[in-house]
């Protein structure tokens, strides 16, 4: 089955997470949707992802989930989230998803994430100090990406 896994973010992590997935798929393409709109038609699974900032999913991912609404309810699909605290996913998926699209889909999960304070600017790099700042001698606080999740995704949709 060829899979697309869409995905839009700020800091990289959403794209390894992608990538990551997309190792695990075999038969996919990955697109960054801040260079590219594909086509979904020629998919049989589309999984859009997104990063997480102050709750609310990438910009480019909520308007290409408005535009393709009703072809993605037409195709199996998943969606994940790269955050920084997974716990934390379900409200995410809840708030920046539809019912319709989240209650048809074949998985929605976080993959964690990363802070890499050299690719934020601004608050979002204050911010991502201070929790760095916060974890600094617990590893287990450090966000990290779960690539046992994205595992469990896969085999998930494989099986779909």
């Amino acid at each position: 089955m060829r899979t697309l896994i869409v995905y839009a973010g700020t800091a990289g992590a959403t794209e390894r997470c992608a990538h990551l997935l997309a190792e695990q798929m075999g038969d996919s393409k990955t697109a960054d949707l801040n260079k590219e709109t594909p086509d979904i038609d020629n998919y049989d699974i589309v999984v859009v992802g997104s990063n997480i900032h102050m709750g609310k999913f990438h910009k480019k991912v909520k308007d290409f989930m408005n535009t393709c609404q009703e072809e993605l309810k037409n195709k199996k699909h998943g969606f994940f989230i790269s955050n920084a605290f997974p716990e934390q996913a379900e409200t995410f998926l809840m708030q920046n998803i539809t019912q319709e699209l989240l209650s048809t889909s074949i998985c929605a999960a976080s993959f964690g994430g990363e802070l890499d304070v050299t690719k934020l600017k601004g608050m979002d790099k204050f911010i991502a100090k201070m929790v760095s700042n916060t974890t600094k001698g617990d590893e287990s606080k450090v966000p990290k990406i779960l690539e046992d999740s994205i595992k469990v995704f896969a085999d998930t949709l494989k099986q779909a």
